[in-house]
């Protein structure tokens, strides 16, 4: 057997995963490395799954990849997924002026997570690449020349959730084995060009490298993987110090929630383990360096962090990893200017006033899933049925208050806040009006935090003027 093949059984040995109980999902382009990569877990037994993305970028010879793959597969008798962007996909992306190797690499790995997530055609599956050591070592040295953070700086990393058995192999190991395989494999003409940042690094600033310093890329390996090492140690040691200020709650309407209160901003070093938590929900290197200023940052304010966003509330950093586009004028909109609307005599405008109050209840229907004022017989999503018996639903504005059951007015200020519900959404969060009185409010119930019912929903209870709702 050859060592390379060896190396594959002994990683996954190493990692608990040998023999295999699961399925390899392997991301082979049709080039030397991800082929050689294929023969080498054949010859060790494995059978993977070959997953081929076409993203139509150089004609013909993209379709000819996408043949070679499909004849692998054939040969060897194994699955194979193939994926291909759509037509315009390419001129797309130039108008919106994106990268086009940064946007392939988001295309593929989204559709190797699809298949391999839980309740994927191949859930739990090891998804394998064949990035080896000139890999590791450019992307090292283009995170230091272009100023990116420490997690950039550590490299490719590879593990259970991705697999890259090829790390620490060299380019010219895996030429004498394509060699001596006799393999057939294509040749990616786009890598000639010196257009992008990689390419410019292997074909003009390689060559110097190695023959000033030729044992340059092992130095960046070493380099790596201490950083690595000094990473994840500095994240664990953040998750110590700030687990007392983090409150996470898991909410199926808004994603991840995370609010990191004040005080953790005291704390030595403070910054730097908030930086940590701030790449754990997703921060590239520009939100992060945003976010070292979120302290300062006024009330309500926002920056973007990964996926989603952070909210500079009074005492605490909120992170809301999705808002939901139904309620985005909330976050833009105060209540009293929205108001203003309802009363201006300007068509135009009261046809924006019913817009946004009929966008809030719709948001409402959703989130509540079953909204109903009382009414079987009518859809709680007919708004026109609602308000045309008086029912009117605007921003909560000061003041505002209702009667409880016990008879005891409540402020609906009082009531957001015991609710623990978050900015932005607190600022102008609706309430139910009855011919202009307010009967009622919609709240996530939570006796003991947020509570979900057993398939994943939100539980939601009203807080409403005494049988006033029942009544009408």
């Amino acid at each position: 057997m050859h060592f390379l093949a060896e190396r594959l059984r002994s990683q996954l040995h190493a990692m608990g995963e040998w023999p295999l109980r699961r399925p390899v999902l392997l991301s082979i382009s049709g080039g030397r490395d991800s082929v050689a990569l294929l023969h080498a877990m054949l010859e060790v037994g494995i059978r993977p799954v070959l997953f081929h993305s076409n993203y139509l970028l150089r004609g013909e010879d993209s379709n000819m990849d996408a043949q070679l793959v499909a004849e692998l597969a054939s040969q060897h008798d194994l699955v194979l997924e193939s994926i291909m962007v759509p037509k315009d996909w390419k001129e797309e992306l130039h108008r919106q002026g994106l990268n086009l190797q940064d946007a392939a690499r988001r295309f593929r790995y989204d559709a190797l997570h699809e298949l391999s997530a839980p309740g994927g055609r191949y859930a739990s599956a090891i998804v394998a690449t064949a990035h080896h050591a000139m890999d590791q070592a450019e992307t090292v040295l283009l995170a230091l020349l272009k100023g990116r953070n420490i997690k950039r700086l550590s490299g490719l990393q590879s593990n259970l959730e991705l697999w890259r058995p090829w790390l620490e192999v060299m380019p010219s190991e895996l030429e004498a084995y394509a060699q001596a395989k006799a393999m057939r494999y294509r040749h990616d003409a786009s890598n000639d060009s010196s257009a992008y940042d990689r390419n410019y690094l292997r074909i003009h600033l390689a060559p110097l490298f190695q023959a000033r310093f030729p044992g340059w890329i092992q130095s960046c390996l070493r380099a790596s993987r201490h950083i690595q090492e000094s990473q994840n140690l500095v994240a664990e040691f953040s998750k110590t110090m700030l687990e007392p200020y983090v409150d996470r709650i898991q909410d199926p309407c808004w994603g991840k929630v995370v609010r990191l209160r004040q005080g953790s901003s005291e704390l030595e070093y403070g910054s730097a383990y908030a930086g940590n938590l701030w790449r754990s929900m997703g921060a590239n290197y520009s939100q992060e360096n945003s976010l070292e200023h979120a302290w300062e940052l006024p009330v309500g304010k926002m920056l973007y962090c990964g996926k989603g966003q952070v909210f500079r509330q009074r005492n605490a950093l909120c992170y809301f990893e999705n808002v939901p586009s139904e309620v985005q004028w909330l976050q833009k909109s105060k209540g009293s200017e929205l108001q203003g609307k309802a009363t201006d005599d300007s068509s135009e405008n009261r046809v924006a006033w019913k817009a946004a109050q009929r966008t809030v209840w719709q948001a409402y229907v959703k989130i509540g899933h079953q909204f109903t004022l009382q009414n079987e017989s009518e859809p709680a999503s007919d708004w026109g049925f609602w308000v045309e018996q008086g029912w009117h639903l605007r921003p909560w504005e000061a003041g505002d208050r209702f009667t409880l059951s016990q008879g005891h007015r409540k402020l609906v200020s009082d009531l957001l806040q015991e609710n623990r519900v978050e900015r932005p959404f607190k600022d102008t969060w609706p309430v139910i009006c009855h011919h202009g009185r307010v009967v009622g409010c919609p709240l996530p119930s939570r006796p003991n935090g947020w509570e979900m019912s057993e398939d994943g929903a939100l539980r939601w209870e009203w807080k409403a003027y005494v049988n006033y709702v029942m009544n009408e």
